[in-house]
C-alpha cells in the first residue's frame, strides 16, 4: 500500500477512530545522559521510559494501568551510543479537562 493513495488514507483514519482513545494517558521519563564511553557526545534529556494506559487497570497492573507499546530505546539520539540513566525521573499523566 503506497503513502497517499485513498487505500493508505483510509486505513490510517480507520487505525485513529479505532486506537485514539485507548492510547496513553501517563508516561514516565528519565533524565539521561549520553557519557562514559570514548565516543560519547555529551548529549543530555529525557527519554521515556514506559507509557501506560490508566483506565486499564487490573490485578497484574493495579496501580499504573496497562502497559502500551512505546520506543523506549535508552541509546543516544545524537550519537546512538548507550545512556547513562540518572535517578531524576517524572511521571506525567494526561489531564481528561
Amino acid at each position: 500500500m503506497k503513502i497517499g493513495t485513498p487505500d493508505f488514507d483510509a486505513e490510517i483514519d480507520r487505525i485513529e477512530s479505532a486506537l485514539a482513545k485507548a492510547g496513553p494517558d501517563t508516561a514516565q521519563l528519565t533524565l539521561s545522559t549520553c557519557l562514559g564511553a570514548e565516543k560519547s557526545c555529551g548529549w543530555t534529556g529525557w527519554l521515556l521510559e514506559a507509557a501506560f494506559d490508566s483506565r486499564r487497570k487490573s490485578a497484574l497492573f493495579p496501580t499504573t494501568g496497562r502497559p502500551v507499546p512505546a520506543i523506549t530505546s535508552q541509546t543516544c539520539p545524537n550519537c546512538h551510543s548507550q545512556v547513562f540513566r540518572t535517578g531524576v525521573t517524572r511521571r506525567f499523566s494526561l489531564n481528561p479537562n
